[in-house]
């Protein structure tokens, strides 16, 4: 089974930026280099935005830290081309959670 995930930098604002100011130089590049990253979030955003409107068949499901996007495979497919979402396949044989005890 495969999951479709926006390609989104951002995963909790103060972590995110935590993270920018301990690699940053300074505090102006940590917070400029997180204002980019925003902006290109929302150019993946209105990407997925203009989706929606031309394919009403397009569902999100979002929950806490993940955001899921279910439709149309090719068009789905097309994002994954353009770096605008990212693909998982998930194999249902491979459940961590079934793993056999050791003899």
């Amino acid at each position: 089974m495969k999951t479709y995930e926006p390609n989104l930098g951002y995963f909790k604002k103060g972590d995110d930026l935590t993270a920018m100011i301990g690699q940053a130089k300074s505090l102006t590049e940590a917070l400029a280099a997180h204002a980019t990253m925003l902006e290109e979030d929302a150019k993946i955003l209105r990407r997925l935005a203009g989706l929606a409107a031309e394919e009403p068949s397009l569902q999100v499901d979002a929950d806490c830290h993940m955001i899921n996007l279910s439709g149309p495979e090719e068009r789905l497919e097309a994002l994954v081309a353009e770096g605008v979402v990212q693909v998982f396949d998930l194999d249902e044989d491979d459940d961590e959670d079934t793993e056999e005890p050791p003899s």
